[in-house]
């Protein structure tokens, strides 16, 4: 029992380490253009109907304009509780985190953004415009 607590001890720090996310490894300048929140529902196999908030941005990558979806966080301010909050406009550092493609002509791809404050939240790609 004692050496398993002792691996314990040792392994945490390398657990917490592992954790944080690498600066370095967020190398994609996205652009946040538009930042708004919608209500979005949706069905899950077998599960049924669920609705819930959704992040929806409009941001250049590359040269490219696109529409991203994801999580939102809820706000902690005491006149509004459990409001979302919207991602400020501006630029921030993103790495792809899926990309799949079965042709030239179309794909899927979801982007991880990295925080200042060192979280990171992933958003999915729902369009992309000229």
């Amino acid at each position: 029992m004692k050496n398993v607590w002792m691996a314990v001890v040792l392994l945490l720090p390398l657990a917490s380490w592992a954790a944080k996310p690498n600066p370095a490894d967020y190398t994609v300048k996205v652009h946040v253009q538009n930042s708004r929140i919608e209500w979005f529902c949706g069905q899950v196999e077998q599960n049924g109907n669920f609705c819930d908030w959704r992040q929806r941005l409009v941001v250049l990558i590359q040269g490219k304009k696109m529409e991203l979806a994801g999580p939102t966080t809820s706000s902690r301010l005491h006149m509004m509780p459990g409001q979302p909050l919207i991602l400020r406009t501006g630029d921030y550092m993103a790495k792809i985190r899926e990309e799949v493609s079965d042709n030239a002509y179309q794909y899927a791809m979801s982007y991880e953004f990295l925080f200042p404050d060192g979280t990171t939240r992933t958003y999915i790609v729902m369009g992309e415009s000229e």
